[in-house]
């Protein structure tokens, strides 16, 4: 046996969650989404259209095409210049709404894992 390796029997069953709790595994979660909508939030803030839905790609495209049209034409396009600048904060605020909702679950999964804990030393104490 080499130092520090245990060797399992075959057929040995490993829990999928690497020894956490179901807690610990669903608080990680949380973490993963918490940094997906945090960088999610950087791309849009950083104008990249990627992050947007492709409802908002439309809406953008549409507006965009509206612009260089009139652009051709030496016009200019206020209402078209408008909308993206409306899909940009719709989708700044969507992203905002999404990472606040996510870390106020984070919040109350750690409030409810102290109150367990709590919980589990008052129980002990009488």
């Amino acid at each position: 046996m080499v130092a520090g390796r245990v060797r399992l029997p075959a057929g040995a069953l490993v829990q999928p969650t690497g020894g956490r709790t179901e807690q610990e595994h669903h608080m990680s979660r949380l973490d993963r989404l918490a940094r997906q909508a945090e960088q999610k939030l950087a791309r849009v803030r950083a104008r990249e259209s990627s992050a947007l839905s492709g409802g908002q790609q439309a809406r953008l495209a549409a507006a965009t095409t509206v612009i260089v049209a009139k652009g051709t034409r030496l016009k200019s396009s206020p209402a078209a210049e408008r909308s993206i600048e409306r899909v940009w904060s719709e989708a700044e605020q969507s992203a905002a709404a999404e990472l606040d909702a996510i870390r106020r679950q984070q919040s109350a999964q750690v409030a409810a894992a102290a109150e367990a804990r709590v919980a589990k030393k008052t129980k002990g104490w009488w």
